[in-house]
């Protein structure tokens, strides 16, 4: 008897992907002013252990769903992703030892009094 006019829905909002959100990031980082250049590096180190952390764990769950595939169609078992994988290793272990130590080395400068090697001090007004 009656019908329901439908009511056009709104378009939706593309969200930015994760790298564009992560370049924006890494601007907003360097253009902030409060950080130090130690600062800017353990950021971006805390970063590429993140993004190697990603890559290894994605790249690590195709090449063995492609390898089961393989081996199920009878194919000879190829090893997938074997340079990007090393890629992201040697970026996670690099990106955590820097991150490590910077970290290590503000800590113990707080802890002694000293002032922070990863951020600008406070202007007081």
């Amino acid at each position: 008897m009656f019908k329901k006019e439908k009511t056009p829905k709104p378009p939706k909002e593309k969200k930015p992907g994760f790298l564009k959100r992560l370049k924006n990031k890494i601007d907003i980082l360097f253009e902030n002013d409060n950080f130090t250049m130690a600062g800017k590096f353990c950021m971006l180190s805390i970063y590429g252990v993140v993004i190697s952390m990603f890559g290894i764990t994605s790249l690590s769950v195709v090449g063995s769903i492609l390898s089961s595939l393989c081996k199920l169609a009878g194919l000879k078992d190829i090893q997938l992703f074997t340079a990007a994988l090393a890629v992201f290793w040697i970026l996670f272990v690099f990106s955590f030892i820097t991150a490590f130590v910077l970290v290590i080395i503000e800590s113990v400068n707080l802890y002694s009094g000293d002032g922070s090697i990863l951020t600008y001090p406070k202007k007081d007004e």
